[in-house]
């Protein structure tokens, strides 16, 4: 908890030096199974219960922490069949996609930006989604539900700032997966770098 504290305080002083910026941007990103398909990357998205702690620790006041709803469309543990339900589900529903340039690393075992990422404090590790959007993506659920085993993943169907909104998201999602839910997080939405 002391180191993450630590690498917490450090990455807010770098970011008060440097600035934020939350600009979403446009590109055309390949995937492997599908023809290009537009994704909108972001920097930003959500982040532990530890972290909110150390917002706290280190004095950034709770309007930092903002209560969403997260719609959960399936969890599990492969990366791989998450992203092909995600891909399917995108053709259902026709919400877009947010890797925020993220994606499986095998040697890592980890969903992570690229070794090489312009982002020198997160490249080659996870960086959450923190915003509300309709978009999905593949998250480790402990990013929104601290009882979460480390490893298992999401994929979010969307994030929203009110209940109604995410039921009805949900309500969509679940014309396609019957198991999806609705999850309430506590999440610092302030400057982390």
């Amino acid at each position: 908890m002391r180191e993450l504290i630590k690498s917490f305080v450090i990455f807010c002083t770098a970011g008060l030096l440097s600035g934020c910026s939350t600009v979403p941007q446009k590109a055309k990103v390949a995937d492997s199974s599908s023809d290009a398909a537009e994704i909108t990357f972001s920097r930003g998205d959500s982040v532990k219960q530890e972290q909110r702690e150390a917002a706290e620790y280190t004095g950034l006041g709770s309007d930092e922490v903002e209560s969403y709803y997260i719609v959960i469309a399936d969890t599990g543990l492969s990366y791989y069949s998450l992203r092909d339900r995600m891909l399917s589900l995108q053709q259902k529903m026709k919400n877009p996609i947010d890797t925020m340039g993220r994606f499986y690393s095998v040697a890592k075992d980890l969903i992570s930006l690229p070794d090489d990422d312009e982002d020198e404090i997160y490249r080659g590790d996870y960086f959450p989604r923190r915003f509300p959007s309709n978009t999905l993506s593949l998250e480790y659920l402990s990013s929104y539900d601290t009882v979460a085993a480390g490893k298992t993943i999401a994929l979010v169907a969307g994030i929203y700032e009110s209940e109604n909104s995410a039921d009805s998201a949900l309500a969509s999602v679940r014309k396609y997966m019957k198991d999806a839910y609705t999850l309430k997080a506590d999440m610092y939405v302030g400057c982390i770098h």
